[in-house]
């Protein structure tokens, strides 16, 4: 569920499916238009596409941990 400190790739949703944050974040529908929007001639681009950092899986859990460390800086759980 989601309880205090419960980690990313462990979270399920309300229909009690196992998901993915990266991997939810890959297809996330503003991710899909943002890449969209950057490169419009290419039907199947990626964030890669974008630019190559963005390929690194384990750069993108970095980014994405850091941008929630610096938005919720006590974590999601009670306390924050």
């Amino acid at each position: 569920g989601y309880g205090p400190n419960v980690e990313c790739t462990t979270v399920t949703n309300v229909s009690s499916q196992r998901l993915n944050c990266l991997r939810g974040f890959l297809r996330h529908p503003t991710v899909l238009q943002y890449v969209k929007d950057r490169i419009p001639n290419n039907p199947l681009a990626t964030l890669a596409d974008v630019h190559v950092s963005l390929a690194n899986r384990s750069h993108l859990r970095g980014y994405i941990k850091g941008f929630k460390n610096k938005t919720f800086p006590k974590g999601t759980g009670w306390e924050g």
